[in-house]
């Protein structure tokens, strides 16, 4: 089973203009990183290579979703999912791994 991270075409775009960022700045650091090898550093750039393949998962995983402003929690993590369809003024239970804890509503925007 796959399990796709809900998220607002807004949050999508975001995460595509960082991957764009990155992108544009390898030539960069391709050049950095040639220089640096011909010094005799063999060190990768593991943390471009990271971001990258991490943001690509949240995109390739990612469920788009419309927001609807009627008041009401519309997706979120596990403490979203306590607060899912609720409105403000609401407290709800949430079931951590740390043990039980309320959560009260004060603002759905």
């Amino acid at each position: 089973m796959v399990y796709f991270q809900k998220m607002t075409p807004e949050g999508y775009k975001q995460i595509e203009d960082e991957i764009a960022r990155l992108k544009k700045g390898r030539p960069r650091r391709i050049k950095i990183l040639q220089a640096a090898r011909a010094l005799g550093d063999l060190s990768e750039n593991t943390e471009y290579t990271e971001a990258k393949r991490y943001l690509g998962k949240q995109l390739k995983y990612t469920e788009i979703v419309e927001t609807k402003d009627d008041g009401k929690v519309s997706f979120g993590s596990p403490l979203g999912q306590a607060i899912m369809k609720k409105e403000a003024g609401t407290t709800s239970t949430v079931e951590a791994p740390a043990g039980e804890y309320k959560v009260t509503i004060v603002e759905v925007k």
